[in-house]
């Protein structure tokens, strides 16, 4: 894989294992601008809907561990088919996540995973 391409996977998985960890401890903070969290916020902050906890759990589980296993393929495992199918499977991941995102027309939540797409898609063709 090219150097460049490697540093970009890394950056990209430490983003997403990041995004996982603040949307478990802090789910609200994710929440875009202009869009409440809960349709009647007490005083004291925002409520969560229920399950939304739950949800960011779910997705922490699935971020968590391939953002460490696309981060640290290129140099653990080197180039072959291994590597390819985890990148596949990122890239996979990531475009479900732009999908959801377009699906939803929160366009901040599609930029970073159609990047995500198209750099996990590269890794897996040039880690043969």
């Amino acid at each position: 894989m090219l150097w460049w391409l490697d540093v970009l996977t890394t950056l990209i998985s430490a983003a997403t294992v990041g995004f996982a960890v603040v949307g478990l401890l802090a789910p609200a903070r994710l929440v875009p601008p202009g869009t409440s969290p809960a349709p009647a916020a007490p005083a004291g902050g925002a409520p969560l809907p229920v399950g939304t906890r739950y949800y960011a759990a779910m997705y922490a589980v699935r971020a968590i561990p391939l953002g460490v296993a696309t981060a640290l393929a290129p140099s653990l495992a080197g180039p072959g088919w291994a590597t390819i199918a985890l990148f596949a499977v990122g890239a996979a991941a990531q475009l479900g996540d732009l999908l959801i995102g377009a699906a939803h027309r929160q366009w901040g939540q599609v930029a970073g995973p159609a990047l995500a797409t198209l750099v996990f898609a590269a890794a897996a063709f040039t880690s043969a």
